[in-house]
């Protein structure tokens, strides 16, 4: 009973080891996937779905009831992927499996089957050996029946716990890698510049990203496979798109396989055009990591929007072209140094009607563009919320235009937070997503470029917080009213 519980504990340890590293370099853990030979449509999914999968097993594998249950899974995973080891290896390929993330980037090999074998023959032993307790219980049952001194047992508990933790702290910690998988979203963040390409169309010219984007119209890219079933039947829909809202979004389609397969399957919905990569390495640089999804690229080559499967597509296309036909716009971002559009927006807190950045004359403004809806703005809320806590009386504020309803927005509990439903203020700023950040300084003037993400709009809450603290050090200056020289 005793190896049994140990053999679970030591399983528990390598799968959460490799399951933590994965989740670290995702792109890493699909990129290997794809060179294990898993086909290019699914390694995307393999990549998201396997580090928790691992984590669903280690857990398991803690406790009494689910044990076995959990071995078993174990034994099925490691089973399979002994199994692509082997057809490799058979083949003379010998990939990098990626099976620690960036703790192991040696190509596989015979040890590399050894290895798991030893796993397989574990779970064997937990599925069909005697049945044993958890592991905190038998840790505790072992002590009381062996006058273990009582040190060892709080170490070997707090281990227990430890791992737990860790496991824990890092999915907290992660959100932006943990969100995509709970809540279906892939793609890159809002405002990042949308990754050149060059790939054929079906009549072998090639296409490149800069002659795909217009002027005066956002681009969907969408990218399908000739295998997946959801593709084909989201292809009329496109082909509708394209021919009802032509004239203000441009669609392309990016798939895979060869040339007669993707002519089969869009000829009788003249959709145009149809590029062809050699693998999956522009999905890879979208981080599209199922089909079918898509991108919303705006006319300056940044991201606007992502969607994955069909339905998620039809909400993103809906949003989009609606906002389009209702001239719904965006402005150029104003230059550094020039004044400051000025804000009068609905205040969702306190007895004041209005939010109005004039009131905030004399400091440095951290402008945060918002929405409750969105996913990268929940992910950085727990971020910027710590940040606004810790700014002291004569620090930088923050100034947060937000839209939707009142309620959903006094909900995320900023201090300043108002409502721009006309969308004025974000056409001012030429904001084209959210989560988007600006500085103003205490003069009233941008003090910086406009930056799109969570992590870039951490990195200017960052460098207001550097700015404000340079100031007070220099007698007579309370707040920054310099433009920065690298920004200007």
């Amino acid at each position: 009973m005793a190896a049994v519980v140990v053999i679970r504990v030591v399983a528990a340890t390598v799968f959460a080891t490799a399951a933590l590293a994965k989740l670290a370099d995702r792109g890493a853990t699909r990129q290997a996937a794809a060179g294990l030979g898993v086909p290019t449509r699914m390694a995307g999914a393999v990549a998201t779905s396997l580090p928790f999968i691992e984590l669903a097993i280690v857990l398991g594998l803690l406790f009494e009831s689910s044990a076995r249950a959990a071995a078993i899974s174990g034994f099925a995973v490691t089973s399979a992927f002994t199994v692509l080891l082997a057809v490799n290896l058979r083949k003379g390929k010998r990939p990098n499996c990626n099976c620690f993330g960036t703790l192991s980037q040696a190509p596989i090999s015979g040890r590399s089957i050894v290895r798991n074998l030893v796993l397989i023959a574990g779970f064997v032993v937990v599925v069909f050996g005697p049945k044993a307790p958890g592991v905190g219980t038998a840790v505790a049952d072992y002590a009381l029946s062996h006058e273990t001194p009582r040190t060892v047992v709080v170490v070997l508990l707090a281990t227990i716990g430890v791992e737990g933790l860790a496991v824990v702290h890092f999915l907290l910690r992660r959100p932006s890698q943990v969100m995509p998988f709970i809540e279906g979203a892939f793609g890159l963040p809002i405002g990042t510049r949308a990754p050149a390409f060059v790939l054929p169309d079906l009549a072998g010219a090639d296409t490149n990203l800069a002659s795909l984007l217009r002027a005066d119209r956002p681009l969907l890219l969408a990218f399908i496979d000739p295998d997946c079933e959801p593709c084909g039947a989201l292809l009329p829909e496109l082909a509708d798109w394209q021919s009802t809202y032509g004239d203000v979004l441009s669609i392309a389609l990016v798939s895979s396989g060869s040339v007669e397969e993707n002519q089969r399957k869009v000829a009788e919905f003249e959709l145009a055009p149809v590029l062809l990569q050699g693998g999956d390495e522009v999905a890879a640089a979208y981080a599209a990591l199922a089909t079918p999804s898509a991108v919303l690229i705006f006319p300056s080559g940044r991201v606007g929007s992502t969607a994955a499967g069909a339905h998620a597509i039809r909400h993103l296309v809906e949003g989009a072209v609606a906002g389009l036909e209702a001239g719904d716009g965006v402005g150029m971002t104003p230059a550094v140094g020039a004044e400051a559009p000025l804000i009068a927006i609905e205040n969702v807190n306190g007895e004041e009607q209005q939010l109005s950045l004039l009131a905030l004359r004399g400091r440095l403004v951290l402008l945060v563009f918002w929405s409750p809806t969105c996913e990268f703005c929940r992910a950085l809320l727990p971020r910027l919320r710590e940040w606004e806590q810790m700014q002291t009386e004569d620090g930088p504020s923050l100034f947060v235009v937000s839209h939707g309803p009142v309620e959903a927005n006094r909900a995320v509990g900023f201090s300043m937070i108002g409502v721009d439903n006309g969308s004025l203020t974000r056409r001012a700023y030429g904001i084209r997503g959210t989560p988007s950040a600006v500085l103003v300084d205490a003069s009233g003037r941008v003090a910086s470029p406009v930056v799109a993400g969570a992590d870039a709009t951490m990195g200017l809450a960052s460098r207001a917080t550097a700015l404000t603290s340079a100031a007070r050090r220099i007698q007579g200056l309370t707040t920054p009213q310099i433009v920065p020289a690298e920004w200007s």
